[in-house]
């Protein structure tokens, strides 16, 4: 669906710790050392393929008989963690990738459109949230949303005011590029492309803003003879409030199989791998100071 290769329906990466663009950096950090990927537990968790953090907890995105949905997830003492209830009781079609707004009351969710196009497919867009005593309740939808292509895989910044996402919608570079609005006078502005620098022929997706104003995502764009797949790339803020020096993001976190939804938090990093045959979550940590 939506022109994406397995396991791009993978729709839904959650972004869900409050991240933003920060000022511009002019050149690369050297990256860190990590430890190598380990496999993630999560029990209760089949289907289970990405994860997302914030303050009050953690979510799931569940894939189950070709269909997305969310669920809260609890950490247990060992350090593993546990599906519990569903998101959204009753929502039909796919439902994922939740972005939280500053205060958490407030998030920027992909879910399949209510009127397919002319070829007869569902498409995906972006729908605004509220959580209130009783749960989450749609609210409104994004406006430039068209059942003509989809919108997916929402990615906030600090402020709210900054939201960059995939689309395959037309006049991009590929199957789906990454597009940036930003709120202002009360209303989103019209989706920028962001370009050659960070978009190919082939497909971009799974955006997560980092605090330090980088911006990961995953690509499938062809780097060598190797089956066509998807790598973790990063880029740079520029002056012009963009991202430029699109970078492999390379090992622990790229292999021959398909990485994608990365997100980091202070002392450790998830992201998502068929490495070992199918989709799971897996894990990185800081390694001690020497």
């Amino acid at each position: 669906m939506n022109d994406l290769p397995a396991p791009s329906f993978s729709l839904f990466f959650f972004q869900l710790i409050l991240v933003g663009m920060l000022p511009a950096q002019q050149t690369h950090e050297p990256l860190p050392r990590f430890t190598q990927p380990a496999a993630l537990e999560v029990r209760g968790g089949e289907g289970v393929y990405a994860l997302g953090l914030a303050a009050s907890g953690c979510w799931l995105s569940v894939q189950q008989d070709g269909t997305e949905k969310l669920f809260l997830g609890h950490w247990e003492e060992e350090g593993t963690l546990r599906r519990a209830q569903a998101l959204f009781e009753g929502e039909t079609g796919q439902v994922g990738a939740l972005a939280l707004f500053p205060g958490g009351r407030r998030a920027v969710l992909t879910r399949s459109l209510s009127t397919p196009s002319h070829r007869g497919i569902v498409e995906l867009g972006l729908f605004f949230v509220e959580r209130d005593s009783t749960g989450w309740k749609h609210a409104e939808a994004f406006p430039f949303n068209d059942p003509a292509f989809s919108n997916l895989h929402p990615a906030l910044s600090s402020d709210g005011k900054a939201l960059v996402f995939a689309s395959n919608r037309p006049g991009g570079f590929g199957g789906f590029d990454l597009y940036v609005c930003f709120f202002r006078n009360g209303r989103w502005t019209r989706p920028v492309n962001l370009g050659s620098e960070i978009n190919s022929d082939a497909n971009e997706a799974f955006p997560f803003l980092a605090p330090g104003g980088k911006l990961y995502f995953a690509s499938d764009a062809p780097t060598s003879q190797e089956k066509r797949h998807f790598d973790l790339f990063f880029a740079i803020p520029n002056d012009g409030g963009f991202w430029s020096e699109k970078r492999p993001l390379g090992k622990p976190f790229n292999s021959p199989s398909d990485d994608f939804n990365f997100l980091q938090t202070p002392t450790q990093t998830f992201f998502s791998s068929n490495r070992n045959g199918s989709d799971r979550l897996f894990q990185v940590v800081f390694p001690p100071e020497d």
